[in-house]
């Protein structure tokens, strides 16, 4: 029996891991986190962001708006978020929500559920208007800190197995609601991290 696996059948080791996890939920909301989510016209390469919010750790909005891509909404991921190219006809483009996304991050710490995602999205989206992001993300995901919480072992993947955000707030009783859409999402990831971190 190797190493990791006797230390999954040890309950010392998954409580270990599910006390990092609350130490780290409670040091984000005392560094005064922001949390941001994208909707996106899907999840291929040259996919892009159709829309954005920000919110701070009081759930306070700071940044919500939809962008105009510069290709069509595909109908599968209109079907997802409910947005279509009507909706999007009048929003700003994407470099000029960017300059507003600059104006918050400074050196705060950004959070998102599945931090990955929303980050590539964020380069896409950029990279379709020919510019490089000028800012460095100092980040942390939301969703692989519910994974090492709940602690649920995916054996194929080796690692703590990934759910989604309205599964995740569900088990952390968090009200559910606008789910795929960038506010709803946000203001349900701010609710499983203080969730976690009351468990300190």
């Amino acid at each position: 029996m190797n190493l990791l696996r006797r230390h999954l059948m040890n309950p010392d080791y998954l409580q270990r891991k599910r006390d990092e996890a609350i130490r780290v939920a409670h040091r984000w909301l005392a560094d005064g986190l922001l949390i941001f989510d994208t909707e996106t016209t899907g999840t291929k390469n040259n996919s892009e962001i159709v829309e954005i919010a920000v919110i701070d750790d009081s759930n306070r909005e700071l940044l919500n708006t939809l962008v105009k891509p510069m290709y069509d909404i595909p109908n599968g991921a209109t079907r997802i978020h409910g947005i279509d190219h009507r909706m999007v006809i009048d929003a700003p483009i994407w470099p000029n929500v960017y300059e507003s996304l600059c104006e918050l991050v400074n050196s705060q710490l950004l959070v998102a559920y599945n931090l990955e995602f929303d980050v590539r999205m964020v380069h896409q989206s950029s990279a379709l208007h020919n510019f490089i992001p000028k800012v460095k993300v100092r980040g942390g995901c939301a969703m692989k800190l519910f994974a090492q919480f709940y602690g649920e072992w995916n054996h194929r993947h080796n690692n703590f197995r990934w759910s989604k955000l309205s599964d995740a707030a569900r088990i952390c009783g968090v009200d559910v609601r606008n789910t795929h859409r960038a506010l709803g999402d946000c203001k349900m990831t701010l609710g499983v991290i203080r969730h976690i971190a009351s468990h300190a």
